[in-house]
Protein backbone atom coordinates (compact mmCIF):
# COMPACT_ATOMS: atom_id res chain seq x y z
CA UNK A 1 0.00 0.00 0.00
CA UNK A 2 1.24 3.12 -0.94
CA UNK A 3 1.47 5.64 2.04
CA UNK A 4 0.04 8.29 0.22
CA UNK A 5 -3.15 6.43 -0.18
CA UNK A 6 -3.81 7.69 3.02
CA UNK A 7 -4.55 11.02 1.86
CA UNK A 8 -7.42 12.03 -0.33
CA UNK A 9 -5.81 12.74 -3.77
CA UNK A 10 -8.04 15.49 -4.04
CA UNK A 11 -6.35 18.86 -2.35
CA UNK A 12 -9.69 19.57 0.01
CA UNK A 13 -9.50 16.40 1.52
CA UNK A 14 -5.37 17.18 2.83
CA UNK A 15 -6.56 21.01 3.75
CA UNK A 16 -9.59 19.52 5.81
CA UNK A 17 -6.76 17.27 7.54
CA UNK A 18 -4.69 20.63 7.83
CA UNK A 19 -7.43 22.58 9.61
CA UNK A 20 -8.35 19.61 11.88
CA UNK A 21 -5.13 19.68 13.14
CA UNK A 22 -4.82 23.60 13.32
CA UNK A 23 -8.26 23.29 15.61
CA UNK A 24 -7.22 20.71 17.61
CA UNK A 25 -3.87 22.51 18.64
CA UNK A 26 -5.87 25.82 18.62
CA UNK A 27 -8.79 24.63 21.26
CA UNK A 28 -6.22 24.39 23.56
CA UNK A 29 -6.25 20.63 24.33
CA UNK A 30 -2.88 19.94 22.99
CA UNK A 31 -1.26 22.52 24.74
CA UNK A 32 -2.89 21.56 28.04
CA UNK A 33 -1.67 18.17 28.04
CA UNK A 34 1.75 19.47 26.82
CA UNK A 35 1.55 21.87 30.28
CA UNK A 36 0.31 19.13 32.20
CA UNK A 37 3.23 16.74 31.27
CA UNK A 38 5.71 19.17 31.53
CA UNK A 39 4.21 20.57 35.77
CA UNK A 40 4.24 16.41 36.43
CA UNK A 41 7.55 16.25 35.52
CA UNK A 42 8.77 19.03 37.40
CA UNK A 43 6.89 17.97 40.63
CA UNK A 44 8.64 14.49 40.32
CA UNK A 45 11.45 16.43 39.57
CA UNK A 46 11.32 18.22 42.80
CA UNK A 47 10.43 15.11 45.25
CA UNK A 48 13.15 13.42 44.02
CA UNK A 49 15.67 16.33 44.83
CA UNK A 50 14.57 16.41 47.97
CA UNK A 51 14.19 12.91 48.81
CA UNK A 52 18.04 12.94 47.89
CA UNK A 53 19.27 16.42 50.48
CA UNK A 54 17.30 14.29 52.87
CA UNK A 55 19.30 11.08 52.56
CA UNK A 56 22.18 13.21 52.47
CA UNK A 57 21.71 15.42 55.31
CA UNK A 58 21.04 12.14 57.17
CA UNK A 59 24.25 10.30 55.81
CA UNK A 60 26.42 13.55 57.11
CA UNK A 61 24.77 13.74 60.42
CA UNK A 62 25.99 10.19 61.02
CA UNK A 63 29.07 10.35 59.46
CA UNK A 64 29.64 13.21 61.82
CA UNK A 65 28.78 11.77 64.97
CA UNK A 66 25.37 13.24 65.29
CA UNK A 67 22.20 11.12 66.10
CA UNK A 68 21.56 7.73 64.73
CA UNK A 69 18.62 7.89 61.90
CA UNK A 70 16.88 4.62 63.29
Amino acid sequence: MNDLDLFSRRRGGLMRGVRGAVAWFGSGFVVGMALALLFSTLVRALIIAAAIVIVLLALIRTAIGGRRPY
